[in-house]
């Protein structure tokens, strides 16, 4: 316990030295490492919607299943999401499975994920700029066994890495203003809607709203849409 003290005390307090997203994560990926957790998700949560997609800051989830979990849209059936979107506390990973229905997608998303190397974890539950939803969500190969001491200083970590991380999103200077369309779509990607559903709200093509939100990335010189929204709301362009 005391080597996990000091190595997550350690991270927390350099964390604001980080200026480099990528960096913040590899090296927040590194300290998890070190106490059993091979794997890691940062996002926020849609208020809306089951796309979380476009509001993913960090995803530290195996490639294979990141991909899968994607393509199966497991999110809007997942107990880990549901938990996630609905509890202020951490909670352990075992807790949301045992207490949601075992329908056969469920069974089959918890079979999946240990597959994967998945087999429990544990969510911290936050707040992110402007008020929305998100969740720094730990992934162990193995069943936990963690008590309070680990789990209270693994969250500290974890807000240390998410406050960072919005941070460095957020600190980018001059943002450039954006088109009635553009503020538009944007609102509507911070509320959890999909490239599809925007479209279908607004009237307009779906490659439509994806060039509209490709050229918003190209303006505002950020690499996601969640990047673009943090942006936005910091400098006042849309409203949380």
């Amino acid at each position: 316990m005391l080597k996990m003290r000091n190595e997550l005390l350690e991270f927390a307090e350099r964390s604001h030295q980080y200026s480099n997203l990528e960096v913040l994560v590899d090296e927040f990926a590194q300290v998890i490492d070190a106490q059993g957790f091979g794997s890691f998700i940062m996002t926020g949560l849609p208020s809306t919607g089951n796309d979380v997609e476009p509001l993913v800051i960090a995803n530290g989830w195996p490639v294979a299943w990141s991909d899968r979990y994607r393509e199966q849209a497991y999110f809007a059936d997942d107990p880990i999401s549901k938990w996630s979107m609905t509890r202020t506390r951490p909670f352990q990973w075992r807790d949301a499975w045992r207490m949601h229905m075992q329908t056969e997608r469920v069974k089959q998303i918890n079979g999946e994920a240990k597959e994967h190397g998945m087999a429990d974890g544990i969510a911290y539950p936050m707040r992110s700029i402007g008020g929305w939803q998100a969740v720094v969500s730990l992934a162990s190969e193995y069943p936990l066994d963690i008590g309070p001491g680990g789990e209270a200083l693994l969250h500290m970590a974890s807000l240390y890495f998410h406050m960072r991380a919005t941070e460095i999103l957020s600190a980018r200077s001059q943002v450039p203003l954006l088109s009635a369309r553009q503020r538009e779509i944007l609102s509507w990607i911070a509320a959890g809607k999909s490239s599809w559903e925007i479209s279908e709200i607004l009237s307009i093509a779906q490659d439509t709203v994806s060039n509209h939100v490709k050229a918003i990335r190209e303006r505002m010189n950020v690499n996601t849409a969640v990047q673009a929204v943090v942006l936005a709301l910091k400098s006042g362009q849309i409203q949380p």
